[in-house]
C-alpha cells in the first residue's frame, strides 16, 4: 500500500499545477540488533536497558522536508513522546533543523548557543560524493547510491572526516535530503553516516501549505562554531 501511495503521489508532485510545498517525511530506522545485545552475557544489564531505550526512541522520531523551487527547510515533528524517550537520539546520525537555499547552494544549520538561535552555514560542495555502480529498488523507484565524505571540527578530534552512504531518486529533481545529506542529482531516500547503526529512509510524499524563510542573522561558519564551542567549553573549566 506503501507503494502505491508513494507512486500516486509522486505523479501529482510531477503535473500539479497549484503552488503549495512538497512535503517529504522520513523516520530514522535502529539497525541495532536488541535480540543479540540482550542475550549477550557480556554486556552489562544497565548498557542493555540503555541500548533498548535508545532503540525504542529512536522509533518516535519523523522529521519533514519541505521543498519549493528555490527554497528548502528540514526539522524534526515535534509531539507527545513517551516518559522514557531518550533526548540523544534527536541527534544521532544528524538531524539538526536545516534550511537550504537551492538557487545559491547554501545549507543553513541550526544550532542554540548562549540562549540564541545561530545557523552554521555550508555549502553544497561541503560534501564530495561519488555516484557508484549500484542501484536498488525502494518504493518501485529506482535509486542510486552515493558515498560521500566532508570534514567537520569536534572539541574532541579537530578537525575529522566523516563518511556517507545515500541512496537518491533522479526522478524527483531536487538536491535535497534529510539534515546535511544535499548535493546529489535527485531527491534522497535513504541516507546514513558509514557505520553508524541509525538511518534515515523517506516514508511519505505530500504537498502542504507552508512558508519557507531563511534565516539572515547569527551566521557562523563551521571553524567560527568550532571556536564558539570551544570558548564556552573553556570557561567551565576556569
Amino acid at each position: 500500500m506503501k507503494k502505491v501511495i508513494i507512486a500516486l503521489i509522486f505523479c501529482n508532485v510531477l503535473y500539479s499545477q497549484n503552488s503549495n510545498i512538497l512535503s517529504i517525511t522520513y523516520e530514522k530506522i535502529s539497525e541495532l540488533n536488541v535480540e543479540q545485545i540482550n542475550n549477550n552475557p557480556n554486556i552489562q544489564v544497565k548498557r542493555k536497558n540503555n541500548l533498548n531505550i535508545i532503540n525504542n526512541s529512536i522509533k518516535e522520531l519523523e522529521y519533514n522536508l519541505y521543498i519549493n523551487d528555490t527554497l528548502g527547510k528540514f526539522e524534526l515533528i515535534e509531539k507527545l513522546r513517551n516518559p522514557e524517550f531518550d533526548n540523544k537520539v534527536i541527534a544521532l546520525g544528524g538531524g539538526a533543523n536545516h534550511f537550504y537555499d537551492i538557487k545559491n547552494k547554501i545549507v543553513l544549520r541550526e544550532i542554540f548557543s548562549q540562549g540564541k538561535h545561530k545557523f552554521v552555514k555550508t555549502t553544497f560542495d561541503s560534501i564530495n560524493w561519488i555516484i557508484v555502480n549500484e542501484t536498488k529498488k525502494i518504493n518501485n523507484f529506482v535509486c542510486y547510491k552515493a558515498e560521500g565524505k566532508t570534514q567537520k571540527y569536534s572539541l574532541k578530534k579537530g578537525l575529522y572526516t566523516i563518511e556517507y552512504e545515500a541512496w537518491f531518486c533522479p526522478d524527483f529533481k531536487y538536491p535535497l535530503g534529510p539534515a546535511e545529506y544535499v548535493g546529489l542529482p535527485g531527491l534522497i531516500f535513504e541516507a546514513n553516516q558509514k557505520g553508524a547503526k541509525f538511518k534515515f529512509v523517506l516514508k511519505k510524499i505530500s504537498r502542504e501549505e507552508t512558508k519557507i524563510t531563511l534565516p539572515d542573522t547569527d551566521l557562523l561558519s563551521p571553524l567560527e562554531e568550532f571556536e564558539l564551542l570551544n570558548k564556552i567549553y573553556s570557561k567551565k573549566f576556569e
